[in-house]
């Protein structure tokens, strides 16, 4: 077995609450899975059951305004250190087809940042607009537009800024195991003229290492979304998972410091969400087998308020938009071709949306 046969298949698992974070919206012709929402065990049938037909009644959304948009994201490995940023909102427009995030967006932000070992990048002020898998950014207030198609990649990692997870995040649902998480009834709040049930959900990691069913779940589920982007698949890495199962529990130490959890706010009067904050934190620290490896962590923290369900939305792209040439987040830039990690060797862009969002010219 290869030293790092455990490490990448934990990893690959682990990836899977990064991509099913976000807002819980459809996308495109897929039904969320989590709007099949599973009661957590000794869970309170009124809890579970309001939390079923929030989720129900988001699935049947058609649009809705997110606000007060905010993103932090940390990524911190042997090579590579990154943090990034951003304030803002939008407005969703579902679409018929799995194309692009599952939906039109138009989102305005008003302040960000990513800094890496190049420098720091300011993203304020910035409008981006997709129209399925065509976006278009704009620096000036609307005055002048670059215009790109988005491969997978890109996806993703626009994605994860706004909270989407477009068709594919839709098909995840890191609650759908009753025994690997819990559920807390916060106070009431009062938001926008109405009551405010809120609820925390969080996801016990000793148990879900312990459950061979729910660990193979999310494995398979974190291959089968993100195994293109790491350029390997369950089969490439000689483990069975009969083999993966019984060494899993030992990863706890491995993993300590590892949380998730999401915390909404339910409608007293509407049922609707109207808000959703996601706090994801990946510790790994596998020097016990590789004295010589380093730790890694990644944090990511996304919250936002949902208003105006299903008020009329219209989202048209810009007339006067130009070509780019170098892909929105840029193959040198946070989100390239290498994936979530830049590759320190990629060569850097030669202008376009990606140097002017996520590029080399810092």
């Amino acid at each position: 077995m290869k030293k790092w046969t455990l490490i990448l298949m934990v990893l690959a698992m682990m990836a899977v609450p990064a991509l099913a974070c976000g807002f819980p919206l459809p996308a495109g012709t897929e039904m969320m899975r989590i709007s099949k929402a599973v009661c957590a065990e000794g869970e309170a049938p009124e809890s579970c059951q309001e939390r079923q037909d929030a989720y129900q009644l988001m699935g049947k959304l058609q649009s809705v305004q997110v606000d007060d948009l905010n993103m932090h994201l940390v990524i911190d490995a042997a090579e590579e250190q990154m943090e990034a940023n951003l304030q803002g909102s939008y407005e969703y427009q579902l679409i018929t087809a799995n194309v692009g995030l599952g939906a039109n967006i138009d989102s305005h932000w008003e302040t960000g940042n990513i800094t890496d070992a190049t420098g720091t990048q300011t993203l304020n002020n910035y409008e981006i607009i997709a129209i399925g898998d065509q976006l278009y950014l704009s620096q000036d207030g609307g005055e002048t537009w670059q215009t790109e198609a988005a491969d997978q990649t890109t996806l993703i990692g626009l994605g994860m800024f706004l909270g989407l997870g477009g068709p594919l995040g839709a098909s995840l649902d890191l609650y759908a195991d009753p025994g690997i998480f819990t559920v807390t009834l916060e106070p009431d709040v009062e938001y926008d003229g109405q009551t405010m049930h809120v609820q925390t959900l969080a996801v016990d990691l000793e148990k879900l290492l312990a459950s061979p069913d729910a660990a193979l779940g999310l494995l398979e589920d974190g291959f089968a979304v993100g195994g293109d982007l790491m350029g390997m698949s369950m089969e490439d890495l000689g483990m069975t998972p009969q083999q993966f199962a019984m060494v899993l529990p030992m990863m706890l130490p491995v993993l300590e410091g590892t949380t998730f959890t999401t915390t909404i706010y339910i409608g007293a009067d509407d049922g609707y969400i109207h808000y959703v904050a996601d706090d994801f934190v990946l510790a790994m620290d596998a020097s016990a087998f590789d004295p010589s490896q380093s730790a890694m962590g990644m944090t990511y923290q996304m919250s936002g308020y949902l208003t105006a369900h299903n008020q009329p939305v219209t989202i048209t792209a810009p007339s006067n938009a130009t070509e780019g040439s170098d892909g929105l987040f840029g193959n040198s830039g946070l989100f390239g071709s290498s994936g979530v990690l830049p590759d320190s060797t990629a060569t850097p862009g030669a202008g376009g949306i990606g140097d002017a969002l996520f590029g080399s010219s810092k």
